[in-house]
């Protein structure tokens, strides 16, 4: 494949991607997720690339713990959620929104929320992304979130 970019003179947008048989390798890999790197794909060596084909792809999820912050929709049926983490002077700081919720999961998150007293960090704010209501919650919910870095042309998107 080098030799085909170097003969051909092919650039950006197209990149080549590293290959490995060594696992130990592969796994450091699975750290890259900060470079934009969303997992791996594995494949025999003798097989060629094909419009059907029996590759097996693994991507890299990372979780961490956010804030519930507020909801679009109601804290009876949330929709979303608008995440938030604190920073290090203390400052619940809006850090991302969920996908849109299940009803399973709406429910669950339902049972957890309470009105934001008045003096809530997100009074007052816009949410751009959302363009239903937005209903603040009182931030004490605290949800391990799942977020998959996404490379969107030269955005760099995490969806929680």
């Amino acid at each position: 494949m080098e030799t085909l970019f170097t003969d051909r003179g092919l650039a950006a947008p197209l990149t080549l991607g590293p290959s490995t048989t060594d696992p130990a390798v592969a796994d450091q890999w699975l750290g890259w997720t900060a470079a934009g790197m969303q997992g791996l794909v594995f494949k025999h060596l003798n097989e060629a690339y094909r419009p059907v084909r029996s590759w097996r792809k693994y991507k890299v999820r990372v979780t961490t713990e956010a804030i519930v912050g507020a909801v679009s929709g109601s804290l009876a049926l949330p929709r979303t959620a608008l995440l938030g983490r604190y920073d290090a002077a203390g400052h619940l700081q809006y850090a991302g929104r969920s996908t849109t919720l299940s009803q399973t999961a709406s429910r669950a998150l339902a049972e957890r929320l309470t009105p934001a007293p008045r003096a809530h960090p997100w009074t007052g704010w816009t949410f751009s992304a959302i363009a239903t209501s937005r209903t603040t919650s009182t931030p004490r919910s605290r949800s391990e979130v799942s977020a998959q870095t996404r490379n969107d042309g030269c955005a760099r998107r995490s969806l929680i």
